[in-house]
């Protein structure tokens, strides 16, 4: 089975205006408790993300409280699309070494977020499912096997008669 970006993203993404301030980062990174934000036009196309690390920078910058957001953003961002293949997507992870992708459409519009921790998730899921499906046809071949073994033994003793 093929496993993509669309099976495992976060769909429901919280975001934030290119005209918020770095005060409204703050606020919004510790409510909703996440360590980056997409930054979004009005037409909920991708500009820019900013992250906890990015507002590390501001500890010795002055009056950072009025500071536009674009001076802070991270406007080099890489960006996956829901076809993507999850190995594809392991690649882009261990290469870049970042906590999630935006995930976006043909037209550069935000439709998700794809976390490590939501390919950890499926590849957790799927490890369960496998093992459970093994140990399903494992207990079948036994049972199989058992009654071949107890019907080969009948048949023996009956010829032995």
């Amino acid at each position: 089975m093929r496993f993509t970006v669309r099976q495992v993203m976060t769909k429901r993404v919280v975001t934030i205006p290119t005209s918020a301030t770095v005060d409204e980062v703050f606020d919004l990174l510790l409510r909703h408790n996440v360590s980056g934000l997409p930054v979004v036009d009005e037409e909920n196309r991708l500009v820019a993300v900013v992250s906890e690390a990015d507002l590390f920078r501001l500890l010795d910058t002055p009056s950072s409280q009025s500071m536009p957001l674009s001076d802070l953003w991270t406007s080099d961002v890489i960006a996956v699309r829901a076809d993507d293949t999850l190995p594809d997507v392991i690649d882009l992870f261990q290469e870049h070494q970042v906590r999630r992708f935006p995930v976006v459409d043909e037209a550069g519009k935000l439709i998700g977020v794809v976390s490590r921790r939501d390919v950890i998730r499926m590849i957790r899921d799927v490890r369960a499912r496998v093992a459970s499906e093994c140990k399903t046809l494992h207990e079948r071949a036994t049972a199989t096997a058992m009654a071949a073994a107890a019907a080969m033994a009948g048949a023996g003793a009956a010829s032995d008669e």
